[in-house]
């Protein structure tokens, strides 16, 4: 018996220091294995698909009729996991991760703005064999989302946009600062990480430190991708592209915003009321990241 203790605290002590190096050397490691356990959790398995110039990374779960999901600016398919189990089970879901972004295809002087991605996206659903599906969007993604359903409809069911930009909307501080020519997306320490977090979320969760360094390494890793892309669409026709091309909108549109949202002011959401048959959902106490902060208020509001 002693033997066995002996044993059973050894391997305990060994995992111990295992992952106390981990955590130092190595956090990246800790998340990932976080996203495999929100995988696993969710019922999603990973996949790749190449269409056209780009190769997409994509999330699939469940199965019945097709449901598309896409992230927002330096965002990821990884930040829609917390969401999936709220989802109806009689779905299928695609999450994926626009092209230049994340885990799919960058390339060198592509074109990353709005009617570009719109258009990659009506080439994914085509490349998947998909039948009109639903359409979730979130902030640049429902941008991207909104006008695939403007100049694509035959791709289209119906469209959700959670916090879409490209209408105009109150502008916040955080707003103020893109258009003084600045990356408040962009951080270099955890300082910076915690400034953030503040934008983006009503209550920010906690990340053990050396989590925080890892996410600001692969932020920092991005900082040219995102100077480019968000001074493309801060001005020209990227900027409010989808509340121009309202009258060419004819599928089923709901929107959802939270209230406290401090990085596209719920303000925008006055917009959609043009909109013939628009329904309109405003979410209280939360952020700009409603698919982490209050997954299941937000799959409610969906109605999907």
């Amino acid at each position: 018996m002693k033997a066995s203790l002996r044993y059973s605290f050894g391997l305990l002590a060994t995992a111990a220091v295992a992952l106390a190096v981990i955590y130092q050397f190595a956090p990246d490691t800790l998340i990932e294995a976080r996203y495999a356990a929100e995988r696993l959790r969710a019922g999603a398995s990973a996949h790749r698909i190449k269409v056209g110039d780009h190769e997409w990374s994509y999330l699939e779960a469940g199965a019945g009729a097709p449901v598309v999901i896409v992230h927002g600016f330096a965002g990821s398919k990884e930040y829609w996991l917390p969401l999936l189990p709220h989802l109806p089970r009689d779905r299928r879901y695609l999450v994926v991760d626009l092209p230049g972004w994340a885990e799919s295809t960058r390339i060198d002087g592509a074109d990353y703005g709005i009617p570009a991605q719109a258009g990659r996206l009506a080439d994914f659903i085509a490349a998947m064999g998909l039948d009109k599906p639903v359409v979730v969007g979130h902030s640049m993604g429902g941008h991207v989302a909104g006008v695939l359903g403007t100049r694509h409809p035959d791709k289209v069911s119906s469209l959700v946009l959670v916090a879409p930009a490209g209408v105009r909307f109150h502008a916040n501080l955080f707003a103020q600062r893109v258009l003084a020519g600045q990356t408040p997306f962009n951080v270099d320490d955890r300082a910076g990480w915690a400034r953030l977090s503040a934008d983006l979320f009503e209550l920010p969760p906690w990340l053990p430190p050396r989590v925080v360094d890892g996410l600001v390494a692969r932020n920092q890793a991005n900082h040219a991708f995102h100077d480019r892309v968000i001074g493309v669409l801060r001005r020209g026709e990227n900027a409010f592209l989808l509340e121009q091309e309202f009258p060419l909108l004819r599928v089923p549109l709901s929107v959802v915003w939270c209230e406290k949202d401090r990085v596209l002011d719920v303000s925008g959401a006055e917009a959609f009321r043009y909109v013939p048959g628009a329904r309109i959902t405003l979410l209280p106490d939360c952020g700009h990241m409603p698919m982490m902060e209050v997954p299941a208020e937000l799959a409610a509001a969906m109605a999907l």
